[in-house]
């Protein structure tokens, strides 16, 4: 038989995935300032360098945000870097989990010549958990008046 050889190039490139999200607080209420970070892993074959994160889509959230992108630095194949953003959750946004778009965007490794830009569009979830329908303080208020008055009507009956 005849072997024959194919040299296959395959072209190196960054990949970024998001590897973990959390925010802080854990349960975000309407009426919060919320603290997100956003881990990103490159996944990719090729060193990403300037890498950065940012909201997209910020329309449809009920979300005002006060930092809206994040520089992650540079990230070698399998390496992850994190990036914080700010926002503030409107005091009237409904209980429910909401998309959220976050365009990751970086260069290639410069050292091998790629000085292409890649764009990496992803999707988080986050879960508005209670609505600001309850004014805080106000359950403890009707609590005490109740108790209160279930306090006074036992004494007259005395």
């Amino acid at each position: 038989g005849i072997k024959t050889s194919i040299d296959v190039l395959v072209e190196r490139k960054p990949e970024l995935e998001i590897v973990s999200s959390y925010t802080e607080p854990a349960n975000v209420s309407a009426g919060d300032h919320v603290i997100l970070h956003v881990r990103v892993q490159n996944v990719g074959s090729e060193e990403a360098e300037s890498v950065s994160v940012r909201v997209t889509g910020e329309a449809d959230v009920p979300f005002d945000f006060a930092v809206k992108s994040d520089h992650g630095g540079n990230l070698k194949v399998n390496e992850t870097g994190d990036a914080i953003l700010e926002f503030d959750v409107d005091k009237d946004a409904a209980k429910k989990i909401y998309p959220l778009g976050l365009e990751i965007r970086c260069v290639g490794d410069r050292d091998l010549g790629d000085d292409k830009v890649y764009t990496f569009d992803k999707q988080i979830q986050v879960e508005v958990t209670s609505s600001s329908s309850s004014i805080p303080g106000f359950e403890c208020l009707f609590i005490l008046i109740a108790l209160s008055l279930t306090f006074i009507l036992r004494r007259k009956r005395v």
